[in-house]
């Protein structure tokens, strides 16, 4: 049996095929964006965290604060590793993928 490269589909094989060359970089263009979006969501949940501890006066104000720094701190943090993350994935997978829209691989 030939390789399944090399085996003749019909024109059901050839639809499929050039329906995943044209909206693989769609695809990949919608994971970036929501890498980033949720990046960015996370950090302003850090710095909400902060803000609601801290700025928002409470009768426990010094244990609120305290405990909320560092909670704001760490969503603060993995916020930003999602954004290096997406702008990781825009240069290395996004932006090949559409400079290869229906080309070869």
């Amino acid at each position: 049996m030939a390789p399944i490269e090399q085996q003749d589909g019909g024109p059901l094989r050839d639809l499929t095929e050039v329906f995943v060359k044209l909206t693989r970089p769609l695809e990949v263009a919608a994971a970036n964006a929501t890498i980033s979006a949720t990046g960015g969501i996370t950090v302003a949940a850090g710095y909400a965290t902060v803000a609601a501890g801290c700025i928002d006066p409470t009768p426990f104000e010094p244990l609120t604060c305290i405990i909320s720094a560092p909670a704001g701190a760490l969503f603060e943090g993995i916020g930003f590793g999602e954004l290096g993350l997406g702008g990781w994935f825009f240069m290395n997978i996004t932006l090949p993928a559409f400079r290869n829209w229906g080309g070869g691989e």
